[in-house]
């Protein structure tokens, strides 16, 4: 074989090729390359090195999504680089660095070169052999962090010349070694260019070279080539008998070298049935390296390695594409069913839109390509040291009708071609495009595309962080900053985003900020089009953003117009039509939308001159063009038909598929579309305005022409409200009929097929053109009040069926602005408005009471949840009479504001929440975590003082708590990070928007108001201060004192880099904050409107910070009962924009900045809109708050006082969200009913502490915080006696029923037994006292024997026992164990521990021996559970004793905990019984608590508050289990819940101080697949 001389010719031209990768991508895989071991900087690099490439392992190209590897090796005298670059040299000819990434069909493949010592010129021997290279490679491999990431893709090599003999003896090793052998199974394919399988026919070269005295060492791998060497004939032999599971594909030259063949055909073919073979038209040294992207050789071996690729691909989609696309969607529900706008994008891509080489003038122009890459062309650009988004944003503006949205569109296909990684979203005016969708898609894009963000957001999401889909604030910091943008990114990120413009106006601000304020050294490029609105170029001057700026209309639109027409069959290849086509384009302006109109006008024209006349005689401007399409309409046979479309097409705030459109017009006008061809009658009848997309959707063929059509200079006028009054009438009259049925019916499976399309369009709509109707329409309230009363529950099963209740959300919102509407055209007072009112109220409570039910079972609205609703609400009234189903509860007569509360044993200080977690520090203090939606404590942590401030992170789960003194730093695994004292006191705690810092504002002391800290170690990263003179410069110099410049409220927002500062009796002082530089400078004095000449003006109590970035306000409290808003405009000037008049004490702020909450001091909370400080509601209660703090959602929020904690959950925060619509979504409050709402007082006194039932009798005992006991009857809830014999709270009961004894245990340790007279008609009465009796020690149990008038009080260190008139007590440890009446065995009692079970007789208690010990043995992995759930449970009567227990990591992720059981007839005899296993049975769900065991039945209550059961005797056990019934948030109270089964039917519970009974809700039993 010859060396590769003279791979560098100096002098020759650099030849054509493909566009240069960019830079950007280039830094970017050289930095992942680094990070691996493979590549050096070229500050470390030797400049022969450079040329001929790094030895090793060296990563290429790595795509987002790596599912193959392709490792190039090179052959002798080669390198990593140079023997694949034509011109080593020159990085844009290095092909599998250059083309190959950016070829179709290898978006997938991570490309890697490998480069080994084979250099025969240097002076040094080498002992080095084909077998040494060969472990080389193995062991880069091996080690390769890539490799680990990724698991098991295949691999592909392509090897030239001696590069092919090291593969396959690298394959070879890995066969037969241990160590190896999983790389072996990888290798699927292998490409030899000119490898000499038999040794090089070049032998007298060979032999000469060898011979010669030539300044170069001896090298064995040279030797190893001849075609006697044993090595080749090994290495052929071996692998002809390994390498059937490969493909294999062998290229030969067939140009000479220098005169002779280095590696002739026979020797570079093996001869396998695997095998390919094909020769190249190149010589040795160019079957690899190649003139260009056009070269015959390179298409030659890229189309095969295509191939491969497709292959390989195959094989991905059979094995894991199931599981990719189960992946994706738990992404996409969690993201609000957020998908891909494919539809969007081929619709720009329409043949009537867009023709090839259309918009290249863009793509190929100077500055689009410097604005993919960064602004350095210097290879070796750190992205992390030197920033590259400069650039970040591409700019396009045109006119309506230019092509902007084409020019998106080919952007993103011109990306995509190139295996970029590109998301997008086109916005459309009336339609729900929001921020929050576009958010929401492009970050599901992202996890489609990556694989490192896709599992990222997995973890999210199964971590159980739940994101409001309505709010973009949340979204960004959660979804986005939170997650995404901490991936490390291999490839930089595109996103295009489609008529700007039309996003509303509101939100447009903030959209442009939060992309603004990206991190710099996030590689993302963001592509914007709109019109030319001066707003965005203001937002973006405002903003500092650099951007570059193209726009449509100009000559490359015009190209693209002219290329449009001459495609069109009439025009293609006519010289004569050459005139006409300069006439459109000098009528069109510019506008490709004209010229496409233009020639859907000529198509009916055969002549140059009758195309002519038409141009001419058809309007230059569009809405003149409109004009004349419309009248052509009205004359055709089909007008009615046409203005019936048109009027569902413009109103519809979705596309209606073209089913749906066909059942509408049916319902409309009763004229029935053909289905054959309806997608070409559609467009054909209304003259090309409408168009069906891909996916059958049918919209207007531009925004333009909407806007055409609902303007009264249109012949076709479509009347807004009078179009949405039609349309809201047929989605009634459709609702109200007979086929809308519930989903079990009879009548269901009658229903024709044809109108199922439209029902989903009915149901999610229909509320909103009742919004946009005419207000006066008798008929369409008529037909309102009929669905509600008879087929509301119809439509919340249809929804909940979607897994979403936000549709629900949205028709309240709707309905409430209707009904607004209704108020000012009729009587205030109409009937028929309040109970439409009532219907509001009640789906509002629908929704935050039972929503996330109703979705886990939608055929529960028809049974359970009319029940549950209070008695007085008209949900209950039109529906409960349907249902067997009663529920007594005395507090269940109305609908209750406070949704739950959580107490606690000492004063609670302070409260935050996340999406997911709610905190609450003590005055003793401790800070208790509980879970949002279950309010079940998950951990509590020690601060070490009282907790006054608590706040999480924005972007994660930290936490960061304070007490006057000290500042203490939690990680999201709730793990101490670190703990700092604090010489002032402190104020205030906040995050940094990324949550890299944490911030501590301070009073009483000037030199540092703010203090900032790393968060994960602590370190002072800075702080801020005020100087004396600018403190308070415009107090009076009288007054001046050191007091007046100690602050006494300091709030910061790090987000709007605001912080607000009041003194003592001195006016609100504004300061521009840098948190990332640490300065603070004075904005200037705020004074509240009437004290600005106040030598002592009121004081600043506190200050809230409107969340909503794009408002840039404040609310302020003052002591004299004002409560002001300020709003700062672009020049930090601050303005009073309105106030209300309120004694408060505390302020919090809605996430989305639509809310404000304020605390009064008579410890009512107020809600009022934080735009107008208008009222919303007011909810009065007792008890001084100390803290108020926001639900992550906005729906609800928490208030601390005294030792409570309370969940409020007013059906008032349901208001609109930012659904950013400028126009019909406005949230008009001024019509809204001001609630004042007073919450229900629970008895203090009276709260029920323990619970039995009287036997089987249907009686419920009851022990009381004051030491009082109620007996109730379970059937009519009627109380039956009471007994007074304690003073203090009642701990624990117990019930003999043969001999009607209570044994009562109270927290005194005092324990008493009461004989009962208890008749099965009648009153109950005390008959008398058998005992009352103190313990010494604090009681953990009692114990009543069934048949014997005995009773074991059990304490930390042992027992007592009363029997015959007499005590007696033991000494025992009763560490981790506890005590139960044996199930089947009355004379028994058992002892059970964490793994064994100890038996007891009754009688032989008072020895303390135990008559037999049980280990029980759980199967491996499952461990039990710490907490006392993990207890034993039974039930007299039945044998069944059962416990929780959680599963190990080996399980699958669908399986979240288990029951075990064990059976107590089989207990062995003996004094040691044999170990017992316990038997698993896996749930599918979190189970919270075991309720009980009812004959064979075990009843257990899950996370997500189900009450259900598992039945063990059950013909289909191991199949399914049972789910009854859910506890409603409102009453489940606390970390402590009682609950009881009473019998096969009923249920009882304790809320607060009363007994909840749930009559035949245990009839209801929906099973649910264990699988």
């Amino acid at each position: 074989m010859l060396p590769a001389v003279g791979d560098q010719a100096a002098g020759l031209p650099v030849p054509l090729h493909r566009q240069s990768t960019p830079s950007l991508l280039r830094s970017w895989r050289s930095r992942r390359a680094g990070s691996s071991g493979g590549v050096s900087s070229a500050s470390t690099r030797n400049p022969s090195e450079s040329v001929r490439g790094s030895l090793g392992l060296n990563i290429l190209f790595e795509p987002s999504e790596p599912r193959l590897e392709i490792i190039f090796v090179h052959g002798l005298q080669g390198g990593s680089r140079k023997t694949w670059s034509l011109h080593p040299t020159d990085p844009l000819t290095y092909w599998p660095s250059e083309w190959l990434p950016h070829e179709p069909g290898f978006r997938h493949a991570r490309i890697h070169s490998f480069g080994y010592d084979s250099d025969w010129s240097k002076a040094a021997s080498s002992s080095l052999t084909v077998h040494d290279f060969a472990l080389a490679l193995l062991a880069d491999l091996k080690h390769s962090q890539a490799f680990k990431r990724n698991g098991d893709t295949p691999i592909v090599f392509v090897a030239h010349s001696m590069g092919g003999l090291v593969i396959k003896k690298a394959y070879l090793l890995a066969t037969r070694n241990e160590a190896y052998k999983h790389i072996a199974s990888r290798i699927h394919t292998m490409y030899f260019l000119g490898t000499p399988h038999r040794g090089s026919d070049s032998a007298a070269y060979l032999s000469t070279y060898l011979s010669l005295s030539l300044p170069t060492g001896a090298k064995s791998f040279v030797r190893e080539l001849m075609p006697d060497s044993q090595t080749v004939h090994d290495i052929n032999y071996e692998f002809r008998h390994a390498c059937a599971p490969l493909k294999l594909f062998s290229f030969f030259e067939s140009v000479r070298t220098a005169g002779i063949m280095i590696v002739e055909k026979q020797s570079a073919i093996i001869g396998l049935p695997n095998e390919e073979e094909q020769y190249l038209p190149a010589d040795h040294r160019h079957l690899c390296k190649f003139e260009s992207d056009q070269d015959p050789g390179y298409l030659i071996v890229m189309r095969k390695l295509k191939t491969t690729v497709e292959d390989v691909l195959k094989d991905y989609e059979i094995h894991y594409t199931e599981e990719y696309h189960a992946q994706l969607n738990i992404i996409s529900k969690a993201f609000g069913n957020a998908q891909r706008p494919r539809s969007d994008l081929y619709t720009t891509q329409a043949p009537s839109k867009y023709h090839t080489g259309s918009c290249q003038w863009l793509t190929e122009d100077e500055m689009f390509l410097r604005w993919m890459n960064p602004e350095s062309d210097d290879e070796e650009v750190d992205p992390i040291t030197q920033p590259i988004s400069n650039s970040r944003f591409l700019w396009l503006y045109g006119p309506p009708g230019s092509g902007k949205s084409i020019v998106s569109g080919h952007t993103i296909n011109y990306l995509e071609a190139n295996n970029f990684d590109v998301s997008y979203y086109f916005f459309k005016s009336g339609s729900n495009s929001t921020v929050a969708q576009l958010l929401l898609s492009i970050a599901y894009q992202m996890a489609e595309a990556n694989l490192e963000v896709r599992q990222c957001c997995l973890a999210m999401i199964n971590s159980g962080t739940v994101i409001n889909c309505n709010d973009y604030t949340i979204i960004w910091n959660i979804a986005f900053l939170g997650c995404v943008f901490k991936t490390q990114f291999i490839q930089p990120q595109f996103w295009i985003i489609d008529a700007l413009d039309e996003c509303p106006r509101d939100s447009l601000v903030s959209l442009v900020q939060m992309l603004g304020r990206v991190n710099p050294h996030t590689p993302l490029k963001i592509f914007l089009s709109s019109r030319p609105e001066s707003r965005i170029q203001h937002i973006f001057e405002l903003e500092n953003i650099q951007y570059a700026e193209f726009q449509t209309g100009q000559a490359g639109s015009l190209q693209d117009i002219a290329a449009y027409l001459r495609s069109r069959p009439k025009l293609r290849g006519d010289v004569d039509s050459l005139p006409l086509v300069d006439m459109i384009l000098q009528k069109s302006d510019g506008i490709f939308l004209w010229a496409a109109l233009m020639m859907d006008r000529l198509d009916d024209c055969y002549s140059i001159e009758d195309m002519e006349s038409i141009v001419k005689g058809v309007p230059g401007q569009m809405n003149d063009f409109y004009s004349d399409i419309v009248g052509k309409i009205e004359q055709s046979a089909n007008a009615d038909l046409a203005k019936s479309i048109l009027k569902w097409i413009v109103s519809a705030p979705d596309p209606l598929s073209i089913d749906e459109l066909r059942e509408a017009v049916k319902l409309d006008i009763n004229r029935t579309l053909l289905t054959t061809g309806s997608e070409a009658a559609v467009s054909q009848i209304c003259r090309n305005l409408v168009t069906v997309n891909s996916d059958a959707q049918v919209q207007l063929m531009h925004q333009t022409a909407k806007t055409y059509l609902m303007s009264k200079d249109s012949n076709f006028y479509i009347s807004k409200r009078q179009a949405h009054e039609d349309i809201a009438l047929v989605c009634l009259t459709y609702l109200n009929g007979s086929s809308f049925q519930p989903r079990n019916s009879r009548r269901t499976h009658m229903i024709d097929n044809n109108v199922v399309a439209f029902d989903r369009y009915a149901v999610l709509h229909f509320s909103y053109h009742m919004e946009h109707s005419r207000s006066v329409s008798r008929s369409v309230l008529e037909g309102l009040q009929r669905f509600m009363n008879t087929k509301t529950l119809i439509w919340v099963e249809r929804i909940a069926e979607r897994g979403k209740m936000a549709p629900i959300i949205r028709a309240i919102r709707s309905l409430k602005q209707y009904l607004a509407r209704l108020f000012e055209a009729r009587h205030p007072f109409d009937n028929s408005l309040t109970e439409l009112g009532s219907w509001i109220n009640d789906l509002t409570r629908l929704v935050t009471n039972f929503g996330n039910n109703i979705i886990d079972s939608p055929p529960s609205i028809h049974i359970l949840i009319p029940a549950m609703c209070p008695t007085s609400s008209i949900l209950h009234k039109t529906y409960a009479v349907h249902t067997r189903h009663k529920i007594i509860c005395s507090s269940n007569e109305t609908w209750d504001e406070r949704s739950s509360c959580i107490p606690f044993r000492s004063d609670a200080k302070s409260v935050a929440t996340n999406s997911k977690y709610i905190a609450v520090g003590l005055v003793k203090g401790q800070i208790r975590i509980y879970e949002q939606s279950t309010l079940e404590l998950v951990d509590e942590l020690y601060h070490g003082g009282p907790v006054r401030q608590l706040a999480f992170g924005n972007v994660s789960g930290v936490l960061v708590s304070g007490s006057p003194k000290i500042i203490t730093v939690w990680s999201a695994e709730r793990k101490k990070l670190w703990t700092s004292p604090i010489t002032a006191v402190l104020f205030s705690v906040c995050f940094s928007p990324d949550d890299s810092t944490v911030f501590a504002t301070v009073k009483g002391e000037l030199d540092q108001l703010i203090l900032a800290f790393g968060t994960q170690d602590g370190a002072t990263v800075g702080f801020m201060q005020i100087d004396h003179d600018t403190a308070d410069s415009d107090s009076d110099d009288n007054t001046k004192s050191h007091a007046r410049y100690i602050p006494e409220v300091v709030k910061l927002s790090p987000l709007l880099g605001l912080t607000a500062v009041s003194y003592r009796s001195t006016h609100l002082t504004l300061f521009s904050t840098d948190c990332k530089q640490n300065k603070i400078a004075r904005i200037g004095r705020f004074a509240k409107e009437g004290s600005e000449d106040l030598a002592l003006p009121p004081q600043v109590l506190d200050v809230a910070f409107c969340p909503a970035t794009e408002y840039r306000s404040m609310a302020v409290l003052y002591q004299d009962g004002d409560l002001v808003t300020v709003e700062l405009d672009h020049y930090d000037r601050a303005t009073q924009r309105d106030v209300y008049h309120i004694f408060a004490r505390v302020l919090a702020a809605s996430p989305d900045g639509q809310t404000i909450a304020a605390g009064e001091n008579s410890g009512a909370v107020s809600l009022l809109n934080f735009d107008t400080l208008q009222l919303i509601q007011r909810i009065t209660y007792d008890g001084t708050i100390m803290g108020l703090a926001f639900a992550s959602d906005g729906l609800c929020f928490y208030d601390i006082r005294g030792r409570t904690c309370n969940i409020w959950e007013p059906p008032s925060l349901l208001r609109n969200d930012r659904r950013e619509d400028d126009s019909s979504q406005a949230d008009d409050t001024r019509h809204e009913p001001r609630d004042v709402s007073t919450t229900r007082r629970t008895n203090q006194k009276k709260i029920i502490t323990s619970m039995v039932q009287a036997g089987d009798d249907a009686c419920m005992l009851c022990g009381r915080e004051d030491g009082t006991i109620t007996i109730h009857n379970s059937n009519s809830g009627t109380l039956i006696m009471e007994l007074k014999e304690h003073k203090t709270c009642i701990l624990y009961l117990a019930w003999n029923h043969k001999f009607k004894i209570l044994y009562s245990v109270d927290t005194a340790s005092r324990c008493i037994a009461t004989r009962i007279s208890a008749p099965k008609t009648g009153p109950w009465s005390k008959v008398s006292q058998l005992f009352d009796h103190k313990v010494n020690q604090k009681v953990i149990q009692v114990l009543a024997k069934k048949d014997e008038m005995s009773v074991l009080i059990v304490t930390g260190s042992g027992y007592t026992i009363w029997e015959g008139g007499t005590f007696a007590s033991i000494g025992m440890s009763m560490n981790d164990t506890n005590w139960m009446l044996h199930p089947s065995d009355v004379d028994k009692i058992l002892v059970t521990s964490a793994n064994t079970v100890r038996v007891y007789r009754w009688q032989e208690l008072k020895e303390s021996d135990s008559e037999l010990t049980i280990p029980t043995v759980l199967p491996s992995p499952i461990t039990e559970l710490t907490s006392s759930d993990s207890c034993w449970t039974s039930r007299l009567g039945s044998s069944v004793l059962a416990r929780t227990v959680s599963l190990g990591e080996s399980e699958a992720v669908s399986v979240e905990s288990a029951l075990a059981t064990l059976d107590s007839s089989e207990f062995p005899s003996g004094s040691t019984g044999l170990p017992m296993k316990e038997v698993i049975h896996k749930f599918p769900c979190g189970i919270r608590a075991i309720i009980g065991v009812f004959e064979s039945k075990i009843f257990f209550f899950t996370r997500s508050g189900w009450v259900c059961s598992y039945n063990l005797r059950s013909s289909s056990k191991g199949k399914y289990f049972s789910r009854h019934f859910f506890i409603p948030p409102f009453w489940r109270t606390g970390d402590d819940l009682m609950m009881h089964v009473v019998s096969k039917t009923h249920f009882v519970l304790v809320h607060r101080d009363e007994l909840v009974i749930l009559q035949k809700f245990l009839t209801f039993e929906e099973r649910v697949a264990l699988d």
